[in-house]
């Protein structure tokens, strides 16, 4: 529903709708294109120091399941869920092509965080990040901080963050912060906001 109202508002304030006349399977391909992108670059901003404080929440998860795509600050879902809706609203994709992007995505994204080896090769190799490459990307190994970023396995291969294994669900999974994993849920989620305003101040303060 916010993503056809979104569409809406879009089209009528910038009039951008270039796909709207487009053949439904063109409108299938691009918003799967512009919304696993978008995925990708969010998912990659959130790494990045300005925002890794209020991600961290999503990463302090100590084992993987299907309910850790859940847990994750509500400032983090809402932003990215708007900017994936924006760029399928921007082409003028269909509302329907939209909804069938996020029931794929959605289902890929709570399957990347199984415990579960799929064992799917040419699926996990070519298309999607899987459980096992998204593993890696959870890992408290140091050089894996910032690779498996996205749904598709073109953008990681494109940007050069896919990364391998060779025994990816022995790799531990967590964060080194005492902060997480201590205290009541709520309690957590609003004394991260407050180390992400500190470190946004101070970000500031280094620009100025």
């Amino acid at each position: 529903g916010a993503g056809y109202w979104l569409q809406l508002e879009v089209q009528d304030a910038c009039g951008w709708a270039l796909l709207k006349e487009a053949p439904l399977a063109a409108q299938v391909i691009a918003q799967f294109f512009a919304g696993s992108f978008v995925f990708y670059a969010a998912h990659w901003l959130l790494h990045t120091r300005l925002l890794w404080e209020i991600h961290k929440v999503h990463h302090a998860a100590e084992t993987m399941t299907m309910a850790n795509n859940f847990r994750a600050h509500p400032v983090t879902h809402a932003v990215r869920g708007v900017l994936e809706a924006f760029a399928g609203a921007a082409l003028g994709i269909h509302p329907a092509v939209i909804l069938a992007y996020l029931a794929v995505t959605g289902t890929a994204v709570v399957w990347q965080h199984c415990d579960v080896d799929w064992r799917l090769p040419w699926l996990e190799r070519f298309v999607f990040i899987g459980a096992a490459a998204h593993r890696i990307h959870h890992s408290r190994v140091e050089r894996y901080y910032n690779t498996n970023l996205g749904i598709l396995v073109f953008w990681d291969w494109l940007f050069g963050t896919l990364a391998s294994d060779p025994a990816p669900f022995a790799l531990p999974i967590g964060v080194d912060d005492p902060a997480h994993n201590r205290s009541g849920a709520a309690r957590e989620m609003i004394s991260v906001e407050a180390v992400e305003l500190r470190t946004l101040w101070r970000a500031a303060l280094s620009v100025f």
